[in-house]
């Protein structure tokens, strides 16, 4: 049944019992709903009147208030054109953040061969070319040489494995994310609880970006935290809006807290390896510990 305001109601209520009180309204006070009754055929009108106000007010009410409701509705939802700005902000956003992930990898791996792979093999170099000169002059010398030139190769080789290892973890290929991040928590420095439950699996770049963020979290708490323990937990989420799924990983350690973000420090470089993704890094940790890390990957991009 419509809903009709009490307003409206007193006012069918009180034209249709017109003609059993008008005339005792003080003279000179007639009955003003909706006009003055001064007599027996006006009152006799108002009933009708006060009925059929009823029925427009049974079927005008409930039409005006959709009415309003579409209005409002259609007036106050984004349109098109506004989900189109910004998304296109957002990407814009997240290639800029790509861009200077990317930027800050290459410096990384630059800085890397130079400083290290590379000056090995200089030292290779020197070295059998000593080799090369003792050969000549004093063959005694020589042997001992090559062994120091075999232990700088050694090495050298060991460095820019590990270089490549930092670019795409072999282990993603052949453990998939949940065994790469056991890796990573069997190795850590502090003791870790590692928590996974419904990891699934996700483009290789995001497990990529994942594995990092929980080497580089690990690798921060070994340094900065105090902590005792660590708790990494792992999971994938759908999500309800059909927009795909969500990775979610969470770091948390008992440590004394106080961490704060610095440019060029590991935080800076998690949060720009998750926005790359237009994903999102939280971190809490106030005086006094818990701190968590809280990163959300979206794995539908």
């Amino acid at each position: 049944m419509p809903v009709l305001t009490h307003h409206t109601f007193g006012l069918d209520l009180n034209a249709i019992a017109v003609p059993l009180y008008w005339q005792q309204m003080p003279a000179g006070e007639p009955v003003n709903n909706p006009y003055p009754v001064t007599s027996w055929l006006g009152a006799a009108g108002m009933p009708l009147i006060g009925i059929l106000y009823f029925l427009i007010a049974w079927w005008l009410i409930p039409a005006m208030a959709k009415w309003i409701s579409w209005s409002t509705t259609t007036l106050l939802a984004p349109d098109t054109r506004s989900d189109l700005s910004k998304r296109v902000t957002a990407l814009t956003a997240s290639r800029a953040a790509a861009l200077d992930a990317h930027s800050a990898e290459l410096k990384r791996i630059e800085r890397d061969l130079h400083d290290g792979a590379q000056n090995r093999l200089v030292a290779v170099v020197m070295m059998l070319g000593m080799a090369e000169r003792s050969l000549q002059n004093n063959p005694d010398q020589a042997l001992p040489q090559l062994h120091r030139a075999q232990d700088a190769a050694t090495e050298a080789l060991s460095e820019l494995r590990t270089l490549v290892h930092d670019i795409y973890p072999p282990i993603l290929d052949e453990l998939g994310l949940e065994g790469a991040i056991s890796a990573l928590a069997g190795r850590s420095a502090v003791p870790c609880v590692l928590e996974i439950d419904e990891l699934r699996r996700a483009p290789a770049a995001v497990e990529a970006a994942a594995y990092f963020v929980v080497a580089e979290a690990l690798t921060n708490v070994a340094k900065h935290s105090g902590a005792r323990r660590v708790t990494v937990t792992a999971r994938t989420e759908t999500s309800d809006d059909s927009s795909g799924e969500t990775m979610l990983i969470d770091v948390i350690d008992d440590g004394h807290g106080g961490a704060n973000e610095r440019p060029g420090g590991g935080v800076a470089g998690i949060r720009r390896r998750v926005e790359a993704f237009e994903g999102t890094a939280v971190l809490e940790s106030p005086e006094g510990g818990p701190t968590t890390m809280r990163v959300e990957l979206p794995c539908g991009f």
